[in-house]
C-alpha cells in the first residue's frame, strides 16, 4: 500500500473512489460549516467518476494510471494541462484538491499554540489561499471568504472540543495521524497528474470555467462543459 502511495498509477480505482469517500464525512466533521462546500464537491467528483467508470468496458479502469492512459489515449484532454470537462482527469484532479485544502488546515492548525484562539479560523483560511484560491475568480474567491469568515469563529480550545474524541492531545494527535496518511498520497497524486500534463491550473468562476450544464470540479455554481474560455475576471 505504502507503494501504491508512493506512486498513485498502481492504486485500484474502486478502493480509491471508497477511501476518498469515507474522506467526505471526516471532512464534514472536521472542516465543519467552513468546508461544507468542500466537501460537497468531493461528494459530486467522487460520483461523476463512477459514473465515467460504470460507462467503460471491464478492466479498463483497474487502476489511476489506466484511467490517465485512457484518456491520454483518447486525445480528449488539450495542451498545457487543459483538461476536458468532464472526465476522470478532471475530477480526480478536483478531488485531490478538495482533500488538499482540508489537510493543510489540519497541518497549519496543528502547528498554533494553546493560547492562539483565532488558529481555527486562520487555518481555514490560509488552506484556503494555498489549496484553492489560485484556481478561483474574484466571485468564487468572496464565496469562499466569507464563507469562512462567517462560519469558523469557535476558539481553538471549543473548536477541538467540540470533535469529542478525549483529550487535546489525543485529538490533536488524532488529526496528525489523518494528515500523515493522506499528505503522501496528495503529493503522489500531485507528481503524476504533472507528468501526465493534468495539473489543470485554468481559473474556475460562478459559472464555471465555460458553459455547459455539468456538476462536477471545484467551484461551479452553475455548472460547465467542455474545455472552453474563462468566464470571469480575475
Amino acid at each position: 500500500m505504502t507503494d501504491s502511495i508512493q506512486d498513485p498509477s498502481t492504486l485500484p480505482t474502486i478502493p480509491f473512489l471508497e477511501v476518498c469517500r469515507d474522506f467526505v464525512s471526516v471532512q464534514r466533521v472536521l472542516g465543519g460549516p467552513a468546508m461544507a462546500k468542500s466537501a460537497d464537491e468531493l461528494e459530486q467528483n467522487i460520483r461523476l467518476c463512477e459514473e465515467f467508470i460504470r460507462c467503460e468496458e471491464e478492466g479498463t479502469c483497474e487502476t489511476l494510471g489506466d484511467i490517465f492512459e485512457l484518456e491520454k489515449q483518447r486525445g480528449i484532454h488539450g495542451r498545457g494541462g487543459i483538461l476536458c470537462d468532464p472526465s476522470m482527469a478532471c475530477s480526480i484532479l478536483w478531488i485531490r484538491r478538495s482533500i488538499a485544502i482540508q489537510i493543510t488546515g489540519i497541518s497549519i492548525l496543528l502547528k498554533s499554540s494553546q493560547n492562539d484562539g483565532g488558529a481555527p479560523k486562520r487555518a481555514a483560511m490560509d488552506a484556503y489561499r494555498q489549496e484553492l484560491m489560485p484556481y478561483h475568480y474574484r466571485g468564487l474567491r468572496v464565496v469562499w471568504t466569507l464563507g469562512i469568515q462567517a462560519t469558523c469563529n469557535k476558539p481553538r480550545k471549543q473548536y477541538l472540543e467540540g470533535f469529542k474524541s478525549g483529550t487535546e492531545a489525543e485529538t490533536l494527535s488524532l488529526m496528525r495521524s489523518i494528515a500523515d496518511l493522506w499528505q503522501p498520497l496528495i503529493n503522489g497524486l500531485m507528481v503524476m497528474q504533472a507528468a501526465y500534463d493534468f495539473e489543470d491550473d485554468r481559473k474556475w468562476g460562478l459559472r464555471g470555467a465555460s458553459t455547459g450544464d455539468h456538476g462536477g470540479h471545484g467551484g461551479v455554481e452553475e455548472g460547465k462543459g467542455e474545455v472552453g474560455g474563462e468566464v470571469e475576471e480575475a
